[in-house]
């Protein structure tokens, strides 16, 4: 016979997996479920923490059902509503229920900073990776580097089009010139 063929191993082989494949052993549902929540809280986790916009320091997330469970804190509804929004795009999710509590910062400047932010990461057309922004008193300064001049323009454009903006000081970087 061959090299590897044992005929009494073989047999009792092929019993098993025709037993196995007639006579599934089905996982109980209670594990199916916890993975499957457990997979959901933690893909939703990293795409809050790849987004950038919200503190996971203030957010609890859970999952019993691919019901998403949102609680803790933000700073703006901009940023609860955002916090949803991630949520119900994770494969899985039937449901939110977003219990946050939406505290606005003492001090202005950081919803201001909050608030730029989301403006420049919503647009395709900025890359913010290498941006920083920081507001003092309805000022808001922008400093690092983009790709182009159009993209330092529209966030100036942008960002002093904001309510609370008074003024943009622009000390970003564009590494191709015109």
């Amino acid at each position: 016979m061959g090299k590897f063929m044992n005929v009494g191993g073989g047999a009792l082989l092929l019993a098993s997996v025709v037993l196995v494949v007639l006579f599934p052993v089905p996982a109980s549902p209670a594990v199916q479920l916890e993975k499957g929540d457990l997979w959901i809280k933690t893909a939703l986790e990293s795409v809050m923490e790849k987004d950038g916009r919200l503190d996971l320091n203030r957010i609890g997330v859970s999952s019993r059902k691919g019901i998403v469970k949102l609680e803790g804190t933000v700073l703006t509804g901009e940023e609860k509503g955002l916090a949803e929004l991630l949520a119900m795009q994770i494969p899985g999710v039937r449901g939110v229920q977003n219990n946050m509590q939406v505290i606005p910062p003492l001090n202005q400047d950081i919803a201001i900073e909050k608030e730029t932010q989301s403006v420049l990461i919503e647009n395709p057309l900025i890359d913010i990776e290498a941006l920083h922004v920081r507001a003092n008193n309805g000022i808001v300064t922008m400093s690092g580097i983009v790709d182009r001049p159009c993209e330092k323009h529209l966030a100036d454009r942008l960002v002093s089009m904001l309510p609370d903006v008074h003024k943009v000081v622009d000390r970003m970087e564009t590494l191709q010139r015109t």
